[in-house]
């Protein structure tokens, strides 16, 4: 594995300390998990994890935007 970048292990620290906040709150289940693992994955591997991290937000943000309501409300 290479060594990560200041910016790669800042943003790992964040998301392991978000991870456990949310498993402790009761959030956790597989589906997180594996979402964690994923963008665990993809930070550790890529060459400017601060713009990675800014696709994945603006994406996720598209998303609920474009989502509407939850569970069938009107």
């Amino acid at each position: 594995m290479a060594t990560l970048t200041a910016d790669a292990a800042r943003i790992l620290g964040q998301l392991h300390a978000n991870h456990a906040a949310n498993t402790a709150a009761g959030l956790g289940g597989p589906g997180m998990d594996a979402f964690h693992s994923f963008l665990v994955e993809l930070v550790t591997e890529a060459t400017n994890p601060n713009a990675l991290i800014s696709e994945v937000t603006d994406l996720l943000t598209a998303h609920i935007r474009s989502a509407g309501p939850v569970g069938g409300a009107r």
